[in-house]
């Protein structure tokens, strides 16, 4: 790609580049392992991906997906299983770490198209590409959503692709149909993944329309956009491609939980919707403060160098970008489910603009402040993702929950209780050792009274992910009684059998540095679950 090319003429900013993904191979490679059967989402693309292996080989007579799911990024699964199996890499992490290698291997990628997005629109910067660099490696949420074997690096890497391409439109450089053909596909290959990604059609419709040479032409362009859309989506899906009613029944389930009814334990409404992505970009994400340091963006771009040439890109990354952006942004702020993954095209667009924004704090002389500023910024940012790493090299949660309820029981132990919501992320145990087991959700009957939450004599109690996360306040306040429920019995619970508490397996402080009191963060359910043991003796 000629864009590439022009950007690694810089051996400064091509070091850079190639430093940035060994670490990102490097990191990602350290903390693949760690808690990796938390994620259920994970088993769902792992066992669809090798469902279409089983068809292709004629193992079964029918392509089934593990679950009802947009299938898009099923299919770019298959080839990482395919290699596991011709190299027989076969062993009790197999179930997850092809797709995770699959995850990371299309985050790179992504993050070398980000590269050259940030160079083609704000000038080729040393500075802000090492700053870019330092955010896709350690910025918080980019280290989660990189090692999840699920679409969320997959959406990144084609929502890249298609941006680069709508920008060569821009610049009416190569062939203008091609190029709207190939963004129109990527788009398409985007929504496949997650269908309300077809918002992102957008991109090329507007740059079609912009670089029309008459109504006419603008008109046939969009139609080639929409036609090689929809191309896009049926190449990647082939069980909606043979069943459309696949479709139907994947856009029902997803509207059923995102828009309609939604996942109780994240219902906040707009209002809580907002503070919490807020509070995420300062203090779950990479860059703290972030939307402010955009401002500086707009002096214009860094370098002057073929200003002429370029200043045909200004209406993209000055005014279409971000308001395809802020409308995206904005729908998400109305669904019932707020999941931070969900804003992830909006971070990974925001990272670029913040990195370019930071490193224009570096050019105002006659204001050190704004140097420190953006010193800090950057040296928090890898610091607090370097502790992230190098805590999730710990390998011990396979055990470590089993090895607790050993050691804190007794002769006396005599039931067990697993207390939901949330019972799927759960440190593994062995069900079949704790006795006279039950699993039961603290906002049933079963706890409805302060004096039914008493911990029964030679009773162990198991906590699924619920301090922190199911049962975490909101930070204004909601109205859904069963959110409300579950927050108050869950402070009783605490509060009441604080005499019996045993064990928890990370320290407290590791959600207040990551902010994964955040709702909507995935850190407490997938890389640090409370699950608290509580036990009562018998005598007591």
């Amino acid at each position: 790609m000629k864009c590439f090319k022009n950007m690694t003429t810089d051996k400064s900013i091509r070091l850079c580049v190639v430093l940035t993904v060994a670490l990102i191979v490097l990191t990602r490679a350290l903390t693949l392992a760690h808690n990796i059967f938390l994620h259920p989402d994970e088993y769902v693309y792992f066992y669809s991906a090798k469902g279409i292996i089983n068809y292709l080989q004629g193992d079964t007579p029918t392509y089934t997906t593990a679950k009802v799911y947009p299938e898009g990024s099923f299919i770019f699964h298959v080839p990482f299983q395919m290699i596991y199996r011709l190299l027989n890499l076969r062993g009790e992490l197999e179930y997850h770490l092809s797709s995770r290698v699959a995850a990371v291997f299309y985050y790179a990628v992504g993050v070398i198209l980000g590269f050259v997005l940030l160079n083609k629109c704000f000038g080729k910067s040393r500075r802000a590409s090492a700053i870019y660099g330092a955010t896709m490696v350690f910025s918080l949420f980019h280290i989660e959503q990189s090692r999840y074997g699920t679409s969320e690096t997959l959406t990144f890497m084609f929502l890249m692709l298609a941006l680069l391409l709508s920008s060569r439109v821009y610049e009416r450089k190569g062939n203008r149909y091609v190029m709207l053909l190939l963004s129109g596909l990527c788009c398409g290959i985007l929504a496949s993944m997650k269908y309300p990604l077809a918002y992102f059609m957008l991109f090329p419709i507007i740059a079609a329309v912009r670089s029309a040479r008459d109504v006419q032409d603008g008109i046939v362009s969009a139609e080639l956009v929409i036609v090689s859309v929809v191309a896009g989506f049926f190449l990647v899906s082939p069980k909606t491609l043979l069943d459309i009613g696949y479709m139907k029944e994947a856009i029902d389930r997803e509207w059923k939980a995102y828009m309609e009814n939604g996942n109780i334990t994240e219902i906040g409404g707009w209002h809580n919707h907002i503070v919490s992505v807020v509070i995420y970009m300062v203090a779950y994400a990479g860059l703290l403060g972030g939307p402010l340091l955009a401002i500086p963006l707009f002096r214009g771009r860094r370098d002057k160098e073929g200003e002429e040439e370029h200043s045909a890109l200004r209406p993209f990354w000055r005014i279409d970008m971000p308001l395809v952006f802020l409308g995206f942004f904005l729908y998400n702020m109305f669904t019932k489910t707020i999941f931070m993954r969900t804003f992830y095209p909006v971070a990974c667009i925001f990272d670029i603009y913040a990195c370019a924004g930071i490193a224009a704090m570096f050019d105002a002389p006659h204001r050190k402040w704004m140097r420190w500023a953006a010193v800090a910024l950057v040296a928090v940012t890898v610091l607090r993702g370097g502790c992230l790493i190098v805590l999730m090299m710990d390998r011990s949660g396979d055990r470590k929950l089993m090895e607790a309820i050993q050691a804190t029981v007794d002769e006396g132990w005599e039931r067990t209780t697993i207390l939901g919501p949330g019972r799927n992320c759960l440190l593994t145990v062995d069900k079949e050792a704790l006795k006279n087991l039950q699993e039961v959700d603290i906002d049933t009957d079963a706890y409805a009274a302060p004096e039914s939450m008493f911990i029964r004599p030679g009773e162990l109690v198991i906590t699924a992910t619920l301090d922190h996360s199911k049962c975490s306040p909101y930070i204004l306040p909601v109205t859904n009684e069963i959110a409300l429920t579950r927050i108050d019995r869950w402070n009783k619970f605490s509060a009441i059998n604080s005499d019996y508490f045993r064990y928890r397996p990370y320290p407290e402080w590791y959600y207040a540095l990551f902010g994964f009191w955040v709702k909507g963060t995935t850190g407490t359910d997938y890389e640090f679950p409370t699950n608290y043991l509580y036990y009562r003796p018998l005598g007591q």
